[in-house]
């Protein structure tokens, strides 16, 4: 609340009282921002060594941490996806393979939940059955929650806090209740 931030500047960013609180709240937001601007802050992900980049696959898993060898495998085989416009492995939709050749290669170096929604996960039908290639439940086999493809199309709210929490319970509570009846 604005309440809450006038505290804040007042006490903590030390700024003056003005003749009202939405004035104090505007100067704390601008003393705010000439802090920022005054210290010598990363402001990309690349300064702070999360993202790296090289022109060799080998050194990129060096920078990544990951063992060379199997990393350059993975590499090696989803080329050979791409080339034959056919994910045997995942079934990636041909239209979204593209090939891993060309320099620079970035990578991220990351940890822990990072990575919160899968667009093309598992697919699955009003019962939080898990369908086959041919959209046919598996038989025992239930998800939901952010491993469920498709429900936030072709990107993820990121920026709207709790946003696959509602369905998430939702879609579990519903799984949990027909596995119940069984």
């Amino acid at each position: 609340s604005i309440d809450r931030f006038v505290k804040f500047a007042e006490n903590v960013l030390q700024v003056e009282p003005k003749e009202n609180k939405e004035q104090t709240a505007i100067a704390g937001i601008e003393a705010m921002e000439a802090f920022y601007r005054s210290v010598d802050m990363p402001t990309s992900i690349s300064e702070l060594g999360i993202q790296v980049t090289d022109a060799q696959i080998e050194e990129l898993a060096e920078k990544l941490n990951l063992p060379v060898n199997n990393f350059k495998a993975t590499v090696d085989r989803y080329n050979e996806l791409y080339d034959m416009q056919n994910d045997e492995d995942f079934g990636k939709e041909a239209y979204r393979l593209s090939s891993l050749r060309s320099a620079p290669f970035q990578g991220v170096r990351m940890s822990g939940g990072y990575f919160i929604n899968t667009m093309d996960g598992v697919k699955i039908n009003t019962d939080m059955q898990v369908l086959d290639e041919n959209f046919e439940p598996i038989e025992g086999l239930y998800a939901c929650g952010d491993c469920t493809g498709g429900y936030f199309a072709t990107s993820y709210p990121n920026l709207l806090a709790g946003a696959a929490a509602g369905r998430s319970a939702t879609f579990g509570r519903r799984a949990g209740k027909i596995v119940a009846k069984k």
